[in-house]
């Protein structure tokens, strides 16, 4: 039994290796063609050329965006080895909140945060730091310009919620149940994604104890996520 357990740990040890590797290796050239690109279209280019060189880079950046998944996901694999730490969640989300700040001012989306001081939970922060980037990129990649996006925490019988709500486009109540599924995407393919994302943030938040439910919002357009876990008492 105990060879079965050290066999199975190494293969896991050799697809994490592998995944981060090869999604390191694709990165490395990535960046540089798409500055070249980008350098490309800075030039007087007849229209058509312009066109060709604008959906290129579009779509180098969409695989950029993938490889960083990627290596994302092979991170939040090897932070199962952490321990678990007291985390403050209203700091917590404040320094991942301000993360957005550049693109939320970009697009002209209102990020606000109003989450109650002093709340804690024990957890491994790079888990709760993971679930709550994509939450928040989420949201943000699929509201509208002009929307809002706030963001609450609360702590009730125990349980410390933290809810993300957009104004975007929703999800189709039949793609609800396999939004946690890798690869599945359920927005219009005008929005750069992989599907990846949402079954990251699952993977780490089952690992750490957390929980995460996202459905359409009854009062208005747009989704809520909610992400809870339980709260932390000291002794």
């Amino acid at each position: 039994m105990n060879a079965l357990i050290g066999r199975h740990q190494h293969a896991l040890e050799t697809k994490r290796r592998f995944v981060a590797d090869a999604a390191h290796e694709l990165r490395t050239p990535l960046a540089p063609l798409q500055i070249q690109i980008d350098n490309l279209r800075s030039q007087d280019l007849a229209t058509p050329i312009r066109e060709m060189a604008t959906d290129l880079l579009a779509g180098i950046r969409r695989a950029v965006y993938s490889v960083n998944q990627l290596l994302t996901m092979a991170r939040a694999d090897a932070s199962a080895e952490r321990d678990l730490e007291e985390i403050e969640v209203a700091t917590l989300i404040r320094f991942v909140a301000s993360g957005f700040t550049s693109i939320s001012e970009a697009k002209s989306v209102h990020l606000s945060v109003d989450v109650e001081d002093g709340i804690r939970v024990v957890s491994r922060p790079p888990d709760v730091q993971l679930v709550l980037t994509n939450l928040i990129d989420n949201a943000l990649r699929y509201s509208e310009p002009g929307g809002e996006i706030p963001i609450g925490g609360r702590r009730d019988a125990g349980i410390v919620a933290i809810t993300i709500t957009d104004d975007g486009c929703g999800i189709p109540e039949v793609a609800l149940p396999l939004i946690f599924d890798r690869f599945f995407k359920a927005a219009s393919q005008d929005v750069v994604g992989t599907g990846l994302g949402l079954a990251i943030a699952k993977t780490a938040a089952d690992r750490s104890g957390m929980s995460i439910a996202i459905t359409n919002r009854p009062d208005a357009r747009g989704v809520k996520a909610i992400l809870e876990m339980p709260a932390f008492d000291a002794a």
